[in-house]
C-alpha cells in the first residue's frame, strides 16, 4: 500500500509538473517567462529527479542513474524549476 501511495503522490507531482510546463510554453511564447536564478544545489535536484522516475524505471527494468561531475560546484546559480523542468522532460 505505502508503495501505491508513493506512486500515486508521484504521478500527481508529474501531472502537477506537466500543466506547469504547458502554462510556461504559453508564456514563453508571449514573451513573459521570466528565470529565477538563485543558488541551488545540483545533486539534490538531481536525486528528485532519480526518486520521481525510479519507481516507473525499476517496473521497466531500466537503470536510472545521474553522474554528476565532481569539478562542479555543489551549489550553482540558476533557476532550479527550469532546470527541473528540462530533467523531467
Amino acid at each position: 500500500q505505502e508503495e501505491y501511495a508513493t506512486t500515486a503522490i508521484q504521478s500527481c507531482k508529474r501531472l502537477a509538473r506537466l500543466l506547469t510546463d504547458i502554462l510556461d510554453l504559453s508564456r514563453i511564447e508571449a514573451g513573459k517567462l521570466s528565470l529565477q536564478p538563485a543558488h541551488m544545489n545540483l545533486a539534490e535536484l538531481f536525486w528528485q529527479t532519480r526518486d520521481l522516475f525510479s519507481p516507473t524505471a525499476k517496473k521497466s527494468n531500466i537503470e536510472l542513474r545521474f553522474d554528476l561531475d565532481p569539478a562542479i560546484p555543489a551549489q550553482v546559480l540558476g533557476d532550479a524549476a527550469r532546470l527541473q523542468q528540462i530533467l523531467t522532460n
